[in-house]
Protein backbone atom coordinates (compact mmCIF):
# COMPACT_ATOMS: atom_id res chain seq x y z
CA UNK A 1 0.00 0.00 0.00
CA UNK A 2 1.44 3.27 -0.91
CA UNK A 3 2.14 5.85 1.97
CA UNK A 4 0.68 9.46 1.57
CA UNK A 5 3.50 10.67 -0.07
CA UNK A 6 3.84 8.62 -2.43
CA UNK A 7 -0.20 9.32 -3.33
CA UNK A 8 0.84 12.83 -3.32
CA UNK A 9 3.64 12.77 -5.51
CA UNK A 10 1.69 11.00 -8.01
CA UNK A 11 -1.16 13.66 -7.73
CA UNK A 12 1.05 16.20 -8.02
CA UNK A 13 2.72 14.91 -11.16
CA UNK A 14 -0.34 15.47 -12.46
CA UNK A 15 -0.14 19.24 -12.29
CA UNK A 16 3.83 20.07 -13.01
CA UNK A 17 3.67 23.46 -11.51
CA UNK A 18 2.20 22.55 -8.06
CA UNK A 19 4.95 19.80 -8.48
CA UNK A 20 7.61 22.75 -8.88
CA UNK A 21 6.34 24.31 -5.88
CA UNK A 22 6.52 21.15 -4.11
CA UNK A 23 10.02 20.67 -4.61
CA UNK A 24 10.82 23.96 -3.97
CA UNK A 25 8.47 25.12 -0.88
CA UNK A 26 8.03 21.23 1.02
CA UNK A 27 10.92 21.36 3.45
CA UNK A 28 9.94 25.16 4.28
CA UNK A 29 6.38 24.46 4.44
CA UNK A 30 6.85 21.35 7.11
CA UNK A 31 9.33 23.47 9.41
CA UNK A 32 6.21 26.35 8.93
CA UNK A 33 3.21 23.98 9.77
CA UNK A 34 5.65 22.45 12.60
CA UNK A 35 5.59 25.37 14.49
CA UNK A 36 1.60 24.81 14.70
CA UNK A 37 0.92 21.04 15.81
CA UNK A 38 2.28 18.85 18.17
CA UNK A 39 2.47 15.80 16.32
CA UNK A 40 4.75 14.97 12.80
CA UNK A 41 1.69 12.71 11.45
CA UNK A 42 -0.58 16.02 11.59
CA UNK A 43 1.98 18.54 9.71
CA UNK A 44 2.32 15.39 7.06
CA UNK A 45 -1.48 15.38 7.14
CA UNK A 46 -1.71 19.58 6.75
CA UNK A 47 1.10 19.51 4.12
CA UNK A 48 -0.84 17.51 2.58
CA UNK A 49 -4.21 19.24 2.38
CA UNK A 50 -2.41 22.55 1.40
CA UNK A 51 -1.38 20.86 -1.62
CA UNK A 52 -4.58 19.31 -2.48
CA UNK A 53 -6.31 22.91 -2.46
CA UNK A 54 -3.42 23.85 -4.65
CA UNK A 55 -4.42 21.58 -7.20
CA UNK A 56 -8.03 22.66 -7.30
CA UNK A 57 -6.82 26.15 -8.16
CA UNK A 58 -7.81 26.95 -11.62
CA UNK A 59 -5.09 28.47 -12.91
CA UNK A 60 -1.53 28.33 -10.97
CA UNK A 61 0.04 29.87 -13.54
CA UNK A 62 -1.55 33.42 -12.27
CA UNK A 63 -0.39 33.15 -9.00
CA UNK A 64 2.40 35.92 -8.84
CA UNK A 65 4.42 34.66 -5.74
CA UNK A 66 4.07 31.21 -5.15
CA UNK A 67 5.47 31.00 -2.36
CA UNK A 68 3.65 33.68 -0.39
CA UNK A 69 0.56 32.22 -1.83
CA UNK A 70 1.60 28.85 -0.45
CA UNK A 71 1.85 30.41 2.73
CA UNK A 72 -1.11 31.48 2.53
CA UNK A 73 -3.14 28.34 2.01
CA UNK A 74 -0.91 27.01 5.12
CA UNK A 75 -2.42 29.69 7.06
CA UNK A 76 -6.27 28.54 6.37
CA UNK A 77 -5.33 24.78 6.86
CA UNK A 78 -3.80 25.72 9.90
CA UNK A 79 -6.46 27.83 11.36
CA UNK A 80 -9.55 25.16 10.57
CA UNK A 81 -7.50 22.49 12.12
CA UNK A 82 -6.98 24.41 15.37
CA UNK A 83 -10.79 25.02 14.92
CA UNK A 84 -11.26 21.69 14.80
CA UNK A 85 -9.22 20.63 17.64
CA UNK A 86 -10.98 22.77 19.96
CA UNK A 87 -14.70 21.76 18.95
CA UNK A 88 -13.64 18.20 19.26
CA UNK A 89 -12.45 19.44 22.85
CA UNK A 90 -15.47 21.15 23.59
CA UNK A 91 -17.72 18.14 23.04
CA UNK A 92 -15.20 15.60 24.80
Amino acid sequence: MPCADENLLNKLEQHSLIADWYGQFHDQLLVFLSRGVRSSADIQDLAQEVYFRLLRVKSPELVESPRAYLYRVAVHVLAESRRSERKGRQHS
